[in-house]
C-alpha cells in the first residue's frame, strides 16, 4: 500500500497533503509545526503505524505551511495557531472529506480541539495524542513551562538542530540506535531551518486553547504518555477534565513523539470510537465524564 500526495489550497498557498488506504472512515493526523511526512516513510515503526491505520480507513496527512513540502511562510509573520483550523479543513474539501476522525498531535492540540469545537458537523469524533492546549506556565496552568524553561529549550535546538540532538529527551528508549538517530536528525532538517523552528516554537508558547475545550460536543479520546519529561502527564489529565464526556487514556512510557512505541495502540482506541460514531450525522456516544483508563 503506496501513500498518494496532493495539495490543498487556503487562498494563494499550498498545502501538500498525503493518503494512505481507502477505508469507509477518514482519519485526518496533524502534528503542527513538526517533519515531513515524506521523510516519515524511512522509519520502520512509522510506516507500520500508518499501514495499520489503514487497514480500516482512509488517513489522510499534510505538512502545515511553512513545514515539509507545504508553501513556506514568512517568519516574521507566521500564520497564527488557529489557522491551522483552517488548514484542516481546507484540506478536506479537497480530498472531499465530509467528516472525519481528527487525531491532533505533536502541539497541534490547541488547533485540534478548535476544530471540533467549532465544526463538530465535520467531526466524528477527536483524538489528542500527547500533546497540550497550552505550553506555559501560569497560576491556573501550574504544569506548563516557564518562559525561561522554554528560551532554554530554544537555545538548546539551534545549537544541535539537524544533528539529532534532544533524542534523550524525545526518544529516551532509542539513544542507544544510530540508525534512529540518523533519521531523527534528517526529520529535523526536513522539517525546518534551526530559525524557523526557532520562531515556530517561539509562536508555539503563545497558543492558548484552553477557553474552547468546554464547548467541545464530539466524542473525545485523550491518549498521554504518563512518565514524559517534557509533556508531564497533568497535560493530557486537565485536557481530560475541561471537555465533556471525554476519556482519557494513560500510556506507559515517556517518549514524546506520538507515531513511535505502540502502533497498535491508536488502531484499537481509534477503531473504537469509528464503531461507536461511524461516518453519518446524527449520532453521539455516551460516555463517562471524566472517565481514565491506563493502558498496560
Amino acid at each position: 500500500m503506496e501513500p498518494s500526495t496532493g495539495y490543498a489550497m487556503l487562498g494563494d498557498e499550498s498545502i501538500a497533503y498525503q493518503i494512505i488506504g481507502d477505508g469507509p472512515t477518514d482519519i485526518i493526523l496533524t502534528v503542527g509545526w513538526w517533519g515531513s511526512f515524506d521523510t516519515d516513510w524511512d522509519e520502520p515503526n512509522i510506516r507500520a503505524f500508518f499501514l495499520q491505520l489503514a487497514r480500516f480507513s482512509r488517513v489522510i496527512r499534510f505538512d502545515r505551511r511553512g513545514t515539509g513540502a507545504s508553501d513556506p511562510v514568512p517568519l516574521d509573520a507566521l500564520p497564527p495557531w488557529e489557522s491551522l483550523a483552517d488548514e484542516i479543513e481546507a484540506v478536506m474539501d479537497a480530498v472531499g472529506s465530509e467528516a472525519a476522525v481528527i487525531i491532533a498531535a505533536g502541539n497541534s492540540g490547541p488547533a485540534g480541539a478548535l476544530f471540533a469545537a467549532t465544526r463538530p458537523d465535520r467531526t466524528i469524533g477527536l483524538i489528542l495524542w500527547h500533546t497540550s492546549v497550552r505550553s506555559l506556565w501560569d497560576v491556573a496552568y501550574p504544569f506548563g513551562a516557564t518562559a525561561e524553561e522554554i528560551a532554554t529549550q530554544v537555545e538548546a535546538l539551534l545549537e544541535g538542530w539537524g544533528s539529532g540532538m534532544l533524542i534523550d529527551l524525545a526518544f529516551p528508549s532509542r539513544v542507544g540506535d544510530p540508525g534512529f538517530k540518523r533519521f531523527f536528525a534528517k526529520m529535523q532538517r526536513t522539517g525546518a531551518s534551526p530559525s524557523a523552528m526557532q520562531k515556530y516554537l517561539e509562536a508555539e508558547a503563545t497558543s492558548d486553547g484552553r477557553a474552547v475545550l468546554p464547548t467541545i460536543t464530539v466524542p473525545t479520546l485523550v491518549l498521554h504518555r504518563s512518565d514524559s519529561p517534557a509533556l508531564p502527564i497533568e497535560h493530557g489529565r486537565y485536557m481530560a477534565e475541561h471537555i465533556p464526556n471525554a476519556r482519557l487514556v494513560e500510556l506507559p512510557g515517556g517518549r514524546r513523539r506520538p507515531l513511535l512505541g505502540v502502533p497498535g495502540t491508536l488502531h484499537c482506541r481509534g477503531r473504537g470510537i469509528r464503531r461507536r460514531h461511524p461516518n453519518r450525522p446524527g449520532t453521539r456516544p455516551s460516555t463517562r465524564h471524566g472517565h481514565v483508563h491506563r493502558h498496560r
